[in-house]
């Protein structure tokens, strides 16, 4: 059998990342590419456009290419318990019209750090959420004191190595001996420059609370005269160890503030020298616009982060040296306030973007290094509206129905809005002012979130336009508590039967359920100091999940690499059905296939589903593409193991066939169809429109074959080599393929391009 069609996983992404603008080869700023940007009335032009700037093979490409931004800028809030102003750092998707941004990338931000070590451990553990110790990575990115971990060894280096230059400088050194020490000094310079400096302010404030928390650890506990209660002033000497560690010591009240100690050794006016220098990059920063740190437009306000730059690298007491430990709790408390107001506002406003990345993350995760992802860059609210919608449709319409390699298979439509079963808890609410569904004449029009969600009217559109246009469409409410899996009951899963039942072309649509959770509410507050930040719940869509592992199915080397049997012969494994079983080329008998291609999602519930729950999905063969996370079981490369990851329990289309018997009478009962029959329904289609009927027939005649049927790639399986109970036959007459699967059978006629004659 020829191979005629290679690739039959291409999938469309429709969700937007990012609006910044980039840095294209010529240095100049442009924007970052859109699909709604590149739509042309000619689909072969906006192809290549798309095909150049918007697909991605791995995450990696798809961070380099997209860039997540988010925008910070700093607001004053007034204290209510002091009354006096307590600046903010405050965070956007979007560039603020007025003031003074910096624009910083997603993967440095410590929520992100956080939320992508929480995906990865669950995974990885396979425990239940009421078991996994979320505390334990919220703590290590959030708490100041492990954020102190990473500046000290700057702070470690730089001071030491700065010692030893003017330490050798003193002594009469040869220049060559100065400048290895100066290289390595210009390093650590340009490493605080970046990182503390021109990326984000915000990184600064977890570092000048710890600093606080050791002056009052240190000074707290001898302030009090025992004698008489009076307050002691305590003055503090900062010295530094052998290896530029830093160290507290009481010091004379006339001793010189400028000594520097290092071990035994002393070197005068070296922390002024070292603050200095911190203060001079800071300055010259600021002077070329590499650095905003600054509080709202007050030129003045850089001296407030000067300081605490100071403070953190150079030693400097961020205060007086002189100041009391009631200045010094009062400042912390006002550090502790801003850190906190300043992380929820970056939770809240930036956790949309920080899901969409996981997302995308978790789909390359589960897809394979085989997959190409079309990311749109926009939402299909975006291209189905009037100015972009007859663009759209031709560009679907040759895409969908394309017969060679360049086809798109499948699309994923994740964060869907619904009233009757998503809620956005912790997000802000904002109203939309040209969203087509909201009634004007209305003060309670509709609200939408800054999640950007998908209209569930607009979802309807999309399925019908791509679903006409034979592209299997992966969907799914947004994720949160409601649609999540401690959330599903019998009860849900017959209110998503009845919400979708205007679906139109059910056969390509495919809805993704339960979501699954990242961070639950439960777990979603860290305590620092007296303050608690609460974070918002952060889920991964179910649809993103659904469609990567139907990608990583499609691929031949991937089943080979499972130790399944396969044929390049003949063709590609669109009859892959994860509800089944197949023989592997190990010896193994009937594997499990849900369980050899689960997801690397851990199981969140400690108990298992109840019979009604189970009942309800399974009705009619089965509803949805459906995720479960029971403990199962299974035998492969002739070990028995405990799944400890959800896994596949079911995966259909939205439409119910009638089943034919055997005898080909139709009878009354129906089911829902998996995926595989319409992945090989499609699939014999393109191939029929670039050969004639004898070829098809021939085709049919292998697939049939005995030895066929013993590789998991074939049309049709046997019992001899798969879990079916009785024998599958595709045969072809008069240009018409029927095809009779284990439990029904299944009919359609084909077009060709030439004449069978």
């Amino acid at each position: 059998m020829p191979q005629y069609i290679k690739q039959t996983s291409r999938t469309i992404l429709f969700e937007e990342f990012s609006r910044a603008e980039r840095i294209d080869d010529n240095g100049l700023s442009v924007p970052v590419d859109r699909m709604d940007f590149l739509l042309d009335r000619k689909a072969q032009k906006t192809f290549l456009e798309v095909k150049d700037k918007l697909i991605v093979h791995s995450f990696k490409e798809f961070m380099e290419k997209f860039e997540p931004k988010y925008y910070e800028y700093v607001t004053v809030e007034i204290d209510p318990q002091t009354r006096e102003e307590v600046p903010i750092f405050t965070y956007s998707l979007k560039k603020p019209l007025r003031g003074n941004a910096t624009e910083c990338k997603l993967i440095d931000q410590p929520f992100y750090k956080a939320m992508v070590d929480i995906y990865r451990n669950k995974g990885i553990a396979g425990e239940s959420d009421a078991t996994f110790e979320f505390s334990t990575l919220i703590d290590r990115v959030f708490a100041p004191s492990h954020a102190m971990d990473e500046a000290r060894d700057i702070r470690g280096r730089l001071t030491y190595n700065f010692s030893e230059y003017l330490r050798m400088e003193q002594r009469g050194a040869a220049p060559d001996e100065l400048s290895e020490i100066a290289i390595e000094i210009k390093r650590l310079r340009r490493r605080i420059r970046d990182e503390y400096m021109s990326r984000s302010q915000f990184n600064l404030i977890p570092l000048i609370i710890q600093d606080t928390r050791e002056r009052l650890e240190y000074r707290g506990d001898s302030d009090q005269n025992l004698a008489n209660g009076d307050t002691v002033q305590r003055h503090v000497e900062i010295t530094f160890d052998e290896k530029g560690r830093l160290q507290y010591h009481d010091k004379p009240v006339t001793g010189n503030s400028d000594t520097l100690m290092i071990g035994t050794s002393s070197v005068e006016s070296a922390t002024k020298r070292l603050c200095t220098t911190i203060s001079n990059d800071f300055d010259r920063a600021a002077e070329t616009g590499k650095n905003q740190l600054r509080i709202v437009d007050d030129p003045q306000s850089t001296g407030f982060m000067k300081k605490m730059l100071l403070s953190v690298f150079g030693g400097q007491a961020f205060e007086d040296d002189d100041a009391s430990v009631d200045e010094l709790r009062t400042n912390l408390a006002l550090y502790e306030t801003m850190y906190k107001k300043s992380q929820e506002s970056f939770a809240q406003n930036v956790v949309s973007l920080v899901e969409k990345i996981i997302n995308v993350m978790a789909f390359f995760d589960h897809a394979g290094t085989n997959a190409e992802l079309i990311v749109t860059n926009c939402s299909i609210s975006e291209l189905i509206k009037e100015s972009n919608r007859a663009n759209f449709i031709q560009f679907v319409e040759a895409l969908g129905n394309e017969k060679t390699d360049e086809k798109i298979w499948f699309a994923i439509i994740p964060a869907v809005d619904h009233k009757d079963f998503v809620t956005i808890e912790g997000a802000p609410i904002i109203v939309s002012p040209d969203d087509p569904d909201d009634d004007l004449d209305n003060e309670t029009a509709p609200t939408v979130s800054s999640y950007s969600l998908t209209p569930f009217t607009h979802l309807l559109t999309a399925l019908e336009l791509l679903g006409k246009n034979n592209i299997i469409t992966f969907f799914n409410f947004k994720g949160c508590s409601r649609t999540s899996s401690s959330e599903l009951t019998s009860e849900t899963v017959v209110a998503y039967k009845n919400a979708l039942e205007n679906v139109k072309y059910r056969d390509y649509a495919v809805f993704c359920y339960p979501n699954f959770t990242i961070l639950p509410r439960r777990e979603s507050s860290v305590k620092i100091g007296k303050e608690y930040i609460k974070l918002p719940p952060v889920f991964v869509d179910a649809s993103y999940i659904a469609a990567s592992l139907c990608v990583s199915t499609q691929h031949l080397d991937t089943l080979s690499s499972k130790d399944f049997p396969v044929s390049d012969a003949l063709g590609q494994p669109v009859r892959f059905d994860f509800e089944g079983s197949f023989d592997t080329n190990t010896g193994d008998k009937k594997v499990l296939l849900s369980q050899v291609f689960a997801t690397k999602m851990n199981r969140e519930l400690i108990l298992s589903w109840n019979s009604g729950l189970i009942d309800e999905i399974s009705k009619s063969g089965g509803f949805g593409f459906c995720f479960c996370g029971d403990e199962k079981w299974f035998t492969y490369r002739g070990q028995t193991t405990k799944q400890s990851n959800a896994y596949v329990f079911r995966a259909r289309t939205l439409a119910k066939d009638r089943i034919i018997d055997k005898d080909g009478n139709t009878t009354n009962e129906e089911r829902f169809r998996p995926i595989f029959k319409t992945m090989v329904e499609t699939y014999l289609r393109a191939i029929a429109k670039k050969t004639d009927a004898d070829q098809i027939k021939r085709i049919c005649d292998e697939y049939t074959g005995g030895k066929s049927k013993m590789n998991i790639n074939n049309a049709v399986y046997s019992p001899n080599s798969s879990g079916v109970q009785s024998e599958e036959t595709i045969t072809f007459n008069e240009n018409r393929i029927n095809i009779t699967y284990d439990r029904d059978s299944d009919g359609f006629n084909l077009e060709f391009r030439e004449s069978s004659n």
